[in-house]
């Protein structure tokens, strides 16, 4: 594990409890009702020192929020964070596919990026993952749990590293 990847886990770790990417609220023009699980982990990678790549949103460009849990959209100053399907895609620069489902989960390290295409988090250890969670029964908090391990979740979960 990197430097930059031990200060990714460990912002994010600074971060539990806060409920700045709740979807409630609005934050770098990700309005309310928003997901902000990739607006989180862009942000925990910014903080620790990695280049996130932006998409601009031009009409062509941009992607529209589907459903609840579908493709995430937002920007900064006109532009946007990677989608949870962009990452899911292995279309964000610099990533590696660490491996899918069990294997990836076996193999990742803490500071990895997993996602399941509408969900993603920082793995921050074994078995552990903190992301911004758009659950009510977690308070629409930053969490730390198994999310991505669960039975029927680790099976379309990917793992990426990221090191542009």
């Amino acid at each position: 594990m990197s430097d930059r990847q031990t200060r990714v886990v460990n912002e994010a770790k600074n971060k539990i409890g806060s409920s700045e990417w709740a979807i409630t609220t609005t934050k770098a023009n990700f309005g309310q009702g928003e997901p902000k699980c990739n607006l989180f982990v862009a942000d925990m990678l910014a903080t620790a020192g990695f280049q996130v790549p932006m998409h601009d949103r031009s009409p062509s460009r941009r992607l529209i929020l589907v459903d609840f849990v579908g493709y995430m959209r937002g920007d900064y100053d006109g532009q946007r964070p990677p989608t949870c399907n962009e990452w899911y895609e292995g279309s964000v620069p610099g990533t590696q596919l660490v491996g899918q489902g069990v294997d990836g989960c076996q193999r990742c390290w803490p500071g990895d990026i997993i996602t399941d295409g509408s969900h993603i988090g920082i793995v921050s250890g074994v078995r552990k993952v903190i992301s911004a969670s758009s659950r009510v029964e977690d308070h629409l908090k930053i969490v730390e749990n198994d999310w991505g391990w669960r039975q029927g979740e680790v099976s379309r979960v990917k793992i990426f590293r990221y090191h542009p």
